[in-house]
């Protein structure tokens, strides 16, 4: 008798080459593959009026391969308000890499199984909810950009810390995920 063993890789691309064409339509939470490309939107003066806790102003991100896994980038320039306002960190800009993953999600996230990509900080993760060749929305709780050495000090992007927030971005020319610092 011959026993099979699957890496996580082949499964993933088993489970690619078996939806065909599948994916271009929207993808529910946990769905494969990983979204490609770069995301990003920049939050207009009366959006952020409305929601005066939010801490993000602009954001991206850009997904890809790295050493053949699975990883995200994420760049933000804080907005002035909220707890960004709070620690003097408005109109600064984080980046960060972060590794994806296809895990096991915490209850109520709409999956039980889906893919995370995680802070470097290992402070929390951005839950990929739903993307598609348009949208990209993802939660996320605790998920820290920086570091505690730098004098920006580290942006949480959740509005009220170990509260849930949601970000939608929509898909964008990866000129637009290119480094905004350089």
């Amino acid at each position: 008798m011959h026993s099979i063993t699957f890496t996580r890789s082949a499964v993933f691309t088993l489970v690619a080459m078996l939806s065909g064409g599948a994916f271009a339509q929207s993808k529910a939470p946990g769905n494969w593959p990983m979204p490609t490309g770069c995301y990003a939107r920049s939050y207009s003066a009366d959006h952020l009026a409305k929601h005066p806790q939010q801490v993000v102003q602009k954001i991206a991100v850009k997904f890809g391969t790295w050493e053949r896994s699975p990883v995200a980038g994420l760049q933000v320039i804080a907005a002035n308000q909220g707890l960004a306002r709070e620690n003097n960190q408005g109109g600064q800009y984080f980046a960060m890499g972060s590794e994806c993953f296809v895990e096991p999600w915490p209850d109520g996230m709409g999956a039980t199984l889906g893919w995370i990509c995680l802070s470097a900080t290992n402070s929390g993760g951005i839950f990929l909810s739903r993307f598609d060749d348009e949208t990209l929305v993802f939660r996320t709780k605790q998920f820290v950009m920086g570091e505690s050495e730098n004098p920006l000090g580290m942006l949480d992007l959740a509005e009220v810390p170990d509260q849930w927030v949601t970000y939608k971005l929509r898909k964008a020319d990866d000129a637009q995920c290119v480094d905004w610092e350089g």
